[in-house]
């Protein structure tokens, strides 16, 4: 029942009651794991924006951003050293940003397509958007080495699995 209610609650702005919803995401955040030594991390400060139309998926928007100064695994130092200019250089880039380009159905989920900047460099990637219980969740792959974040050597090494859970408000 609450996942209806939940649902519902999404697609009333959907239906043209109003073609944005605002996110509360006080408590969303980025989960991500670097593959190569299954380091495993949040992040918080999350902005987002959804405009997302099913029966016009080509008006649909999602955009969204993730204060790189709250990146957090565990480990102060470590932190730390991702902030740094060497890694992320939270100092003189201090979010990242994923802006949709197009969004599609795929099966029972959705498909974003866009762009996601990271150290002021902007990518290609692919989110998937699903359900899960309350939550809706924004999944993918980068490699870090693609935005000047070179932990290990080789690109394939430097794999991270990303997931954006935005919970019900």
């Amino acid at each position: 029942m609450k996942k209806t209610i939940f649902t519902l609650m999404l697609l009333i702005p959907i239906l043209g009651l109003s073609q944005e919803v605002k996110l509360n995401t006080k408590t969303a955040s980025v989960s991500f794991v670097f593959e190569a030594d299954n380091t495993k991390g949040t992040i918080t400060g999350i902005t987002a924006s959804i405009a997302l139309n099913p029966m016009n998926l080509g008006s649909s928007v999602i955009k969204g951003s993730a204060l790189v100064g709250a990146i957090d695994t565990g480990n102060k130092i470590r932190n730390k050293h991702l902030q740094s200019k060497e890694y992320f250089n939270a100092e003189k880039y201090p979010t990242m940003n994923f802006t949709s380009s197009s969004i599609t159905k795929d099966g029972d989920d959705y498909k974003a397509n866009g762009t996601l900047t990271i150290k002021g460099i902007t990518k290609e990637v692919s989110f998937t958007l699903k359900m899960e219980g309350e939550d809706m969740v924004f999944k993918t792959t980068v490699y870090a080495s693609d935005f000047n974040i070179e932990v290990k050597k080789g690109r394939e090494k430097n794999k991270v699995s990303v997931k954006v859970t935005v919970p019900k408000s």
